[in-house]
This record gives structure tokens, sequence and C-alpha cells, in this order.
């Protein structure tokens, strides 16, 4: 027999990957709750550390092969910030 998915759920979320309005509350609220947790926390610190440190290997990777293109990158982003803020 089939599971079926309950709705309102975090398993309804994680593993059926329903996403209604009551999965992705149920699963917005554990993972509310999760990173107020210290673990949550330390989950979040390396996550951000893992994050950071991808940055800066891809710009440097950026800088030493591709410098065209990461100008090009940077231009682009600012064209796109310039237009977020009207000026």
């Amino acid at each position: 027999m089939a599971d079926e998915v309950t709705h309102g759920t975090t398993r309804g979320y994680s593993v059926f990957g329903c996403r209604c309005e009551q999965c992705v509350e149920a699963q917005q609220k554990y993972t509310r709750a999760y990173r107020s947790t210290e673990s949550g926390r330390a989950v979040v610190r390396r996550q951000a550390k893992i994050q950071a440190k991808l940055q800066s290997a891809c710009l440097n990777w950026l800088r030493e092969n591709k410098p065209k293109v990461l100008e090009e990158l940077r231009a682009q982003v600012r064209r796109e910030v310039e237009e977020q803020h009207g000026r």
C-alpha cells in the first residue's frame, strides 16, 4: 500500500515534496524551532562558513582564470542593484 501525504506535516514536505500551504508552514515552524536550539545555530554557523569559503574560492578562481568574466559579472550586479534602488 502506497503512503499518502498527510498535509500540514514536515513529512509531507520533506518526504513527499508537498508544497501546499499547510506543509510549508509546518516545515517553516520546525526549521525556526530547530534553528533556535544550540545545535541548530551551530549548523547555521557551519553552513555560513562553508558558503563564505565557497564564494571566496569562486571569486579567486574567476580573478585568476577569467578576469574579464568577473568584471562583466560585477558590472551586471552593479546595474541590477542600481535599478532596484532607483538610481
